[in-house]
């Protein structure tokens, strides 16, 4: 019969293998290649826009909650200018839609508990005070979402920038 400290060693043995199996490198990488939060802005609804949200906030963690949905809309092209208040309509491949608005930092997002689109989903803008004319080429996103509701993954590149599309913009 065992003593009930070789039990105890194999339970802690166990324990380890088993944590360490669920650690990923290549997310702690992802999150890491972030960097760290804006000086002066606190982690919340208005940190970190334009970076891809569902790094942290895609079930791996570190943020909570986690966000079906996420991105950030500027002004125009050059990024600088965040742009509140434009409705973000998301339908799903169902039929099924939710309308999410841009906040100051020109984020919006929606958590897995609060609405679990099934993707392909397409994506609609729409922003009072624009005509239909500025928002032309602007008012739906031209290829369906396969997988993944974070904008950030695709739409973080810069201009001539051929592996990624352009930030999310109103306006030229």
């Amino acid at each position: 019969m065992r003593s009930p400290p070789f039990l105890a060693v194999a339970f802690v043995m166990v324990a380890a293998v088993t944590s360490t199996s669920c650690f990923d490198p290549e997310h702690k990488d992802e999150v890491n290649a972030l960097g760290g939060e804006t000086n002066g802005v606190r982690t919340g609804p208005l940190h970190r826009p334009g970076q891809p949200c569902r790094v942290c906030h895609g079930g791996s963690g570190p943020g909570k909650p986690e966000f079906s949905i996420a991105g950030t809309i500027y002004a125009n092209r050059d990024k600088g200018t965040p742009k509140p208040g434009v409705s973000v309509t998301i339908t799903d491949v169902t039929g099924d839609h939710r309308t999410l608005t841009s906040n100051e930092a020109g984020n919006f997002y929606m958590s897995i508990d609060q609405w679990s689109p099934t993707f392909p989903v397409n994506v609609n803008l729409a922003f009072d005070g624009l005509t239909p004319a500025e928002l032309k080429s602007q008012l739906q996103m031209q290829t369906p979402i396969g997988r993944n509701g974070g904008c950030g993954f695709c739409h973080y590149g810069a201009d001539g920038e051929p592996s990624h599309m352009p930030p999310v913009f109103l306006l030229p």
